[in-house]
């Protein structure tokens, strides 16, 4: 299960989904760096990825099924 795109997401900057209901927001602020947990993988149960949000370097952690769609590859 790991995420919805069913791809190795380790390293990547990731899109991720807004909750219904939620407006907008611009693409910046929904940009997140990947860098582990078992939802970066496409073939394993857990779904948690953990990572940085792009736009202030926060640390985090996201729903792997909360992937929209890979946007570059990180530096």
């Amino acid at each position: 299960m790991g995420n919805a795109l069913q791809q190795d997401l380790r390293g990547k900057v990731v899109l991720v989904r807004l909750p219904e209901g939620v407006p907008a927001q611009r693409d910046e602020l929904r940009k997140f760096h990947c860098t582990g947990g078992f939802g970066c993988r496409s073939y394993t149960v857990g779904t948690l990825i953990s990572g940085r949000w792009t736009y202030d370097g926060r640390i985090g952690a996201i729903d792997g099924t909360d992937v929209e769609a890979i946007v570059e590859d990180a530096p």
